[in-house]
């Protein structure tokens, strides 16, 4: 069984494209190759921007490295004298004694006992001060 079209019946989708749907598609495409030139710019940028942040880590890098030896050098400067013992410190240490220390003397009323980090020998003085007169705690 044949059937035959009629050259009027042709349905629109079968049919060639018109001057406007020409030029509505050429509009089309200029705004795309538009829009694909913009998104290729900003691709181009953003690939530029990526090798400045990874010169500049880079960077970062090679600095946080020479930290990391100078501390690790001045850790070792510290640490060598202390693994030597006293006696490889520069500064004159007090020679233990071997004699008992004697007992500090027992403060009475109204005095303290002064024990200064000097390696001086304890003492008991006034608790008293002729230039002071009084003292009260702040709030209350």
């Amino acid at each position: 069984m044949a059937f035959a079209i009629a050259p009027g019946l042709v349905p629109p989708a079968l049919a060639e494209p018109t001057r406007d749907d020409l030029a509505a598609a050429e509009a089309r495409l200029a705004e795309l190759d538009a829009d694909f030139s913009s998104a290729v710019e900003r691709y181009h940028r953003a690939q530029d921007r990526l090798s400045e942040l990874d010169a500049h880590a880079e960077e970062v890098g090679e600095r946080i490295a020479t930290v990391e030896a100078v501390v690790a050098s001045r850790r070792a400067d510290v640490q060598e004298p202390a693994e030597q013992g006293p006696a490889a410190t520069t500064e004159p240490t007090a020679q233990p004694s071997t004699e008992a220390a004697p007992a500090p003397p027992e403060p009475e009323p109204g005095q303290m006992v002064h024990a200064p980090s000097t390696g001086k020998t304890v003492s008991v003085a006034s608790a008293g001060r002729s230039d002071y007169v009084g003292a009260a705690r702040p709030g209350g």
